[in-house]
């Protein structure tokens, strides 16, 4: 325990940190950066002691040592918290820097500064948000640009809400939303820790950044869909799409478009939604309130939409893509027969009659949504890649929360046990939870002679596969030959 002459608050803080296998050496200097910080300059504080907490063989994880932690703070009397994990060090001006604002705040962050593996030199995260003054900034933003652990927090509110011991990634996450909801938190810019990257502790409860990534965009669609009202009112408050909004869904066919607007269908509950496959153009003018609309052909009248667009809403488009060896290997319930989509040509599907080869194709496709992305129409140009909608769900739709601010009242994977209308029915071969195995289908033997057919005939498949990320080269197709 160390104490400073400071007498005029009589505030006390514990430094807590859980220390996994292979961190005890790295806790020695962890430690030694917050006396050196306390001795520097005490802030408000009159008295620094240090929780910390032993998990030798990784066993029972960070939340629950933090948790302990928290519990012992409170034993000791601390009024304050700072959580600082065992790989990274204070910085010596954090005490002073936090004096600046623990009057007016609850919780208190400071921007990312870190030491990159094979580097020395600390340096302030690229592309960062800081300052972050509500909640907003925090769901609007990528996570990995906003919160770390290394933040002040007052002891009353960290025993509050507790970190989640079932959870062995993401739980910092989880523990920084419900103190943004519930307390008045601040990002400010002084950095208070270094993070020292590429050191990170072993044992079974460890995880990888991947491992963090899918769990914090679970954490933040369950937020989403729990606090919805609260995060509609704070937007509304903010400011926010005031002037009206319509989000377009369009790109390939047989690329997923449907799958994805019945799960945006059956999640958001911000915008309106239609109940068939309808023209933007037609409707963008008329419609009063927020609105998705989906149609891939919708791709090749981005101008008609523009210029339709009388109440002059705001206009966002989301691209759906999907590797073009399974869109020209796939194929619709109304077209059992035959491949739905090629290069050139796809099939129409009348009310009435019979479906006939007169719809642009894959190549005529990519080319305008390729005009999209280079032109210069307003608004968002999100894409969406169908691989990523049926392996990485939930961090999709966290994603596209923080791109277009969507609320939500239920998960994507879960659209299937929503009513879907049924014009939204009949382009799904099948009405299932989202299938990774659809990914590769297109490798099956019964495809080969369409796949080497349509390459041959159209050899700038092989330009559009590289050129959206599917391939580096022509080398896969040999085995085709």
């Amino acid at each position: 325990m160390l104490t400073s002459d400071n007498r005029s608050s009589g505030l006390r803080c514990c430094i807590v940190t859980p220390i996994g296998p292979g961190h005890q050496q790295r806790y020695l200097e962890c430690k030694a950066s917050v006396q050196t910080a306390f001795r520097t300059d005490p802030g408000p504080f009159v008295e620094l002691s240090f929780a910390a907490m032993d998990d030798p063989e990784g066993l029972q994880g960070r939340s629950l040592r933090r948790n302990d932690g928290i519990r012992l703070a409170v034993e000791q009397g601390a009024d304050w918290i700072f959580f600082l994990d065992a790989d990274d060090i204070m910085t010596p001006t954090a005490f002073a820097r936090f004096k600046d604002f623990h009057q007016h705040y609850d919780a208190i962050w400071g921007g990312i500064l870190e030491v990159l593996p094979g580097s020395q030199q600390p340096q302030l995260r690229s592309q960062q948000v800081a300052p972050i003054t509500s909640l907003i900034g925090i769901l609007d933003n990528d996570p990995t640009l906003t919160l770390q652990m290394g933040h002040f927090i007052r002891t009353k509110a960290a025993r509050n809400i507790l970190f989640d011991t079932d959870m062995d990634a993401g739980e910092d996450f989880k523990f920084y939303l419900q103190a943004w909801r519930d307390y008045r938190c601040i990002k400010q810019q002084a950095p208070f820790f270094i993070n020292r990257r590429g050191i990170h502790s072993t044992g079974p409860r460890a995880a990888d950044g991947l491992a963090w990534t899918e769990a914090v965009a679970a954490e933040l669609v369950d937020f989403r869909i729990q606090n919805a009202e609260r995060i509609e009112r704070l937007y509304r408050q903010a400011g926010k799409h005031t002037r009206g909004r319509h989000i377009v869904v369009t790109g390939f066919s047989r690329s997923g478009t449907t799958m994805f607007y019945n799960m945006l269908r059956s999640s958001v509950r911000n915008f309106d939604f239609l109940d068939r496959e309808y023209p933007a153009a037609r409707i963008i003018g008329t419609h009063p309130r927020d609105l998705v609309s989906k149609r891939p052909l919708d791709i090749f009248d981005i101008p008609n939409i523009l210029a339709a667009n009388r109440r002059k809403k705001d206009i966002d488009f989301i691209l759906v893509l999907r590797d073009i060896r399974s869109i020209l290997t796939s194929r619709h319930q109304k077209v059992p027969d035959d491949y739905f989509i090629g290069y050139d040509y796809q099939y129409f599907i009348p009310p009435q009659g019979e479906p006939t080869r007169t719809i642009p194709g894959v190549l005529p496709t990519y080319q305008a949504i390729v005009r999209l992305l280079q032109g210069d129409s307003p608004g968002q140009k999100i894409i969406v890649r169908y691989e990523d909608l049926v392996q990485s769900t939930t961090r999709i739709q966290s994603y596209l929360a923080h791109c277009l601010a969507f609320s939500y009242r239920e998960h994507f994977r879960n659209f299937h046990k929503a009513e879907i209308p049924t014009a939204l029915q009949a382009p799904l071969n099948t009405i299932d939870a989202p299938d990774a195995a659809r990914v590769s289908k297109w490798q099956l033997p019964e495809h080969r002679a369409r796949i080497r057919s349509q390459f041959t005939q159209c050899p700038a498949l092989f330009d559009i596969l590289i050129q959206t990320g599917y391939e580096k080269d022509r080398r896969w197709f040999e085995a085709f030959r």
